[in-house]
């Protein structure tokens, strides 16, 4: 058996003819989540280095007994990682020119000074890097069963929120 290539493929040797699929959603690890008009499948496919592997999880849409779905929206840029960053580049521009404007300085001094400059730039580039890097929003789904056991969490890009509404729709209608 070969881990699966696509959203059907996944799921499709396991849904009966009698079941409709409503929605599916295949993840960048190889983990698809299939709702049906009877049951939500959980699919984890993963290779190692003798086999492939897939596993399959089956709640029935009546052992569900809610669905909390939370959208988040984008982060905004850090403004402290940014203030830190400043400093550290005003902190960096000192220590680098310092040797050139005091022309008498000792040359450890000169040399633990270009040193402290560009650990300090460096330092300031990370923290920009960091301060805009940030998390697009996401959609987080809590699923509780009539089995703690089976309660669990997933997290979905924003543009799958039509898989959210369509689960949770599905849940609420019993089917």
């Amino acid at each position: 058996m070969a881990v699966a290539e696509t959203h059907q493929e996944a799921a499709s040797s396991h849904i009966s003819d009698s079941e409709k699929t409503k929605a599916v959603h295949r993840f960048p690890d190889n983990r698809t989540l299939v709702v049906t008009n009877q049951r939500l499948l959980r699919i984890n496919d993963w290779e190692n280095r003798e086999q492939d592997i897939q596993s399959v999880e089956s709640i029935r849409i009546p052992s569900i007994s809610g669905v909390k779905v939370t959208s988040y929206g984008p982060e905004s840029v850090d403004a402290d990682k940014l203030e830190n960053a400043a400093v550290l580049g005003f902190v960096a521009l000192i220590a680098l020119f310092l040797p050139v404007v005091i022309s008498s300085l000792p040359q450890e001094v000169s040399l633990l000074s270009v040193i402290a400059g560009l650990g300090s730039g460096i330092i300031g580039a990370l923290q920009v890097l960091d301060a805009y890097d940030t998390d697009d929003g996401h959609i987080t789904m809590n699923i509780y069963t009539d089995s703690e056991k089976t309660d669990f969490s997933v997290r979905l890009p924003p543009s799958k929120a039509g898989f959210a509404s369509k689960l949770s729709e599905t849940v609420a209608n019993g089917q």
